[in-house]
């Protein structure tokens, strides 16, 4: 009978142990898959916050190509105004000396018509000087060839 219930007894200690190391093993593993989790949540917070920060890097690379491009714009812009103010200025030189051209084209034209005018004249009365002349030389002539067919 004692050996009966020492091995009872040993039989229920081995039990007790057996349930200690089970329990034990049970709060490692709790402890395990705990630690799991936390590593796991920790992983995923990590590339949450990563996420979040390339969301911000990236919103600010856009705003900054957002800024360069607006800054292109607005210098290619004043870079066209300030074109648009030079070909203004020399198309408006340029109409202004074709307006000079033509009015000294016209004020040439006029003195070109009073030079010829005056040449004209000065003709005429030249014309008329020389005829004057001729007439006078037809009329000695006439009367030289009347003397002479009268002699």
């Amino acid at each position: 009978r004692l050996s009966a219930e020492k091995a009872t007894l040993e039989a229920k200690l081995q039990l007790n142990r057996q349930k200690e190391d089970a329990e034990r093993r049970f709060t490692e593993g709790d402890s395990k898959r705990e630690d799991v989790r936390a590593e796991l949540s920790s992983r995923a917070d990590a590339a949450e916050n990563a996420a979040d920060a390339l969301r911000v890097e990236f919103v600010d690379l856009m705003r900054d190509v957002d800024d360069a491009a607006s800054s292109f714009f607005a210098q290619a812009t004043a870079r066209a105004d300030k074109t648009d103010e030079r070909v203004e200025g020399v198309r408006e030189d340029l109409e202004g000396r074709v307006r000079d051209a033509e009015s000294k084209a016209a004020e040439a034209t006029i003195q070109v018509g009073r030079i010829a005018d005056k040449l004209h004249g000065e003709s005429v009365a030249r014309i008329a000087v020389i005829q004057n002349g001729l007439d006078k030389v037809d009329s000695e002539l006439i009367k030289c060839n009347s003397e002479v067919q009268g002699c």
